[in-house]
């Protein structure tokens, strides 16, 4: 695996994920966005969470988990949304519809081929309906809510990451990890943080409800060491912890004291103790292509 750098790993950690999963992508309408789902919030059928970068589509009953993001979304007349997910869907058309009246969503999907309008929409194409939850339901929350959250958080950060505001975008992932709210990251916060990758990552791939579990159990034993390593790599006034000036400095050397730059070499130590170890190798393998092809 090719080296990234000495600060190449956490932020890509922190940011690199959004050009995949939801960079480049039409903003869903805000009356969409929110935790939808058939049956009773509590104990849903399917569950449908719009973020503004696109959706997902989660079923523990019947294992699928789906992330979609969109090409394009116009509005049209009586609140219809039309939503081109398809690079090759024709112009002019789309590939489904959905609009919400008071705390229901509807959802039409025409079964033969794309549509120009929800008017055309008739009786026996595919429609679904959800009921707006104030929450990610229980059980759900309790087996997915780290990854909605990252995945939540690349939704609203997504359009404005750019490499000329790498630095906001990273502050904004930054804020996601440090649970404890103090300015700084520690080994826990680090591990949590590529735990929530991992399963972000999961819903990218696409896989089953329960490969994405099997997934998220491995992040959570490989995220315990990485965050210590990480701590190790990065925590230059020895701390115990990794502030967001810290972070950022590491990505330029030259900007580093001299005390500090007397550490490097040892500190990339650690980065290719991280990148080489065989389980958490797989993870930050992933994490450094999508950094790469951050917009």
């Amino acid at each position: 695996m090719r080296s990234m750098g000495s600060a190449g790993v956490a932020a890509a950690i922190l940011v690199g994920s959004s050009a995949v999963a939801f960079g480049q992508t039409a903003a869903v309408p805000e009356d969409l966005r929110g935790v939808w789902a058939t049956g009773a919030c509590e104990a849903p059928g399917e569950v449908l969470i719009y973020t503004a970068g696109g959706a997902i589509y989660l079923s523990i009953d019947e294992d699928f988990v789906i992330l979609s993001t969109y090409v394009k979304v116009d509005s049209f007349a009586d609140g219809w949304f039309g939503f081109q997910e398809y690079e090759d869907t024709p112009d002019g058309t789309y590939d489904f519809f959905a609009r919400v009246e008071g705390d229901t969503l509807h959802e039409g999907w025409p079964l033969n081929g794309s549509l120009t309008s929800p008017d055309e929409l008739t009786p026996t194409d595919d429609r679904y309906v959800y009921g707006r939850c104030d929450a990610l339901p229980p059980t759900y929350a309790l087996a997915f809510g780290e990854g909605m959250a990252f995945t939540a958080a690349i939704g609203d950060l997504a359009p404005t990451c750019t490499l000329a505001t790498m630095d906001f975008c990273v502050r904004g992932f930054f804020d996601l990890a440090d649970v404890s709210g103090n300015g700084e990251l520690s080994a826990a916060e680090f591990g949590r943080l590529l735990r929530m990758y991992a399963q972000h990552a999961a819903l990218v791939e696409g896989m089953s409800v329960r490969d994405l579990l099997a997934r998220q159990a491995g992040a959570t034993v490989v995220g315990a060491v990485a965050g210590q390593a990480l701590v190790l790599a990065f925590d230059y006034d020895a701390s115990g912890q990794v502030s967001l000036d810290e972070l950022l400095a590491g990505r330029d050397p030259a900007a580093l004291p001299a005390a500090m730059l007397a550490t490097l070499d040892w500190r990339q130590d650690q980065i290719d103790f991280l990148e080489s170890s065989y389980a958490l190798g797989g993870l930050l393998r992933g994490v450094e292509d999508l950094f790469d092809h951050a917009p």
